[in-house]
């Protein structure tokens, strides 16, 4: 009776823990390349070796840097965590492509993002990204997740480039929020490829007893993303014209 009294206890123990409501957390992530932009094949070019150090010294400092997620029921903020390696490192800057020191921003109505850009604070709202739910799984850490795909289309200096989105979801986890103000999914993203980028969580601290506040981010003048793009098309188009290109 002893026995089977234990293994009641322990069955609603695990579904009680799998079922909690999550109100709140704290998500830690780390970002890495999962390919090098100068390959081997580009060599040849004039400035390769000096391309190939500024990549690989970028590489070196993401070791050392990490960022944060904090969210609650509604809303979710996302940036980099301040540190010594970043206010003085020269390489940081490298390393905080496209994320910059500011603050990503979601709530139910709004997908907003800080950038410092021609010198000047932007506020930059997007769209949700249109998910598509795959049945593809896989463990990340203790958490079973699922896969999901989208396409972000962002402006290069050839012009606007559409480029692969991959998030990793935990169901389990019940809020739709993830890093660089990714969201919208069935779950927290716990992993999330952009173009080369690649975001991964490392710590997962759910439900702290501390209450987490977050305030909506107002800082800098407000813009669109096919605004911003079309301010950096338009920057490209004349760099290019004053290089003589």
């Amino acid at each position: 009776m002893k026995i089977k009294a234990l293994l009641i206890f322990v069955v609603f123990f695990t579904i009680t823990v799998k079922s909690q409501i999550i109100k709140q957390g704290i998500i830690t992530y780390e970002k890495s390349y999962t390919e090098k932009f100068h390959a081997e094949n580009k060599n040849k070019h004039p400035s390769f070796a000096k391309f190939k150090m500024i990549e690989e010294k970028t590489i070196d400092i993401l070791k050392s840097i990490r960022f944060k997620l904090k969210f609650t029921r509604t809303t979710s903020t996302f940036s980099v965590v301040p540190s010594l390696i970043i206010d003085e490192n020269m390489f940081s800057g490298m390393a905080l492509i496209p994320e910059g020191k500011g603050q990503y921003y979601n709530d139910e109505n709004n997908i907003l993002s800080e950038k410092n850009t021609f010198g000047e604070d932007f506020l930059i709202t997007d769209e949700p990204l249109n998910w598509v739910l795959k049945n593809e799984t896989k463990k990340i850490g203790d958490y079973l997740c699922y896969k999901a795909t989208a396409i972000e289309r962002k402006m290069k200096r050839g012009g606007m480039k559409e480029y692969p989105v991959i998030a990793w979801y935990c169901p389990e986890i019940n809020t739709s929020f993830g890093p660089v103000g990714l969201a919208g999914l069935p779950g927290l993203i716990l992993e999330a490829n952009k173009g080369r980028l690649r975001y991964t969580a490392t710590k997962i601290n759910l439900n702290p007893k501390k209450n987490i506040k977050i305030a909506k981010i107002t800082k800098g003048k407000k813009v669109t993303r096919k605004e911003m793009n079309q301010m950096l098309g338009e920057a490209m188009g004349n760099f290019k014209k004053n290089k003589g290109y």
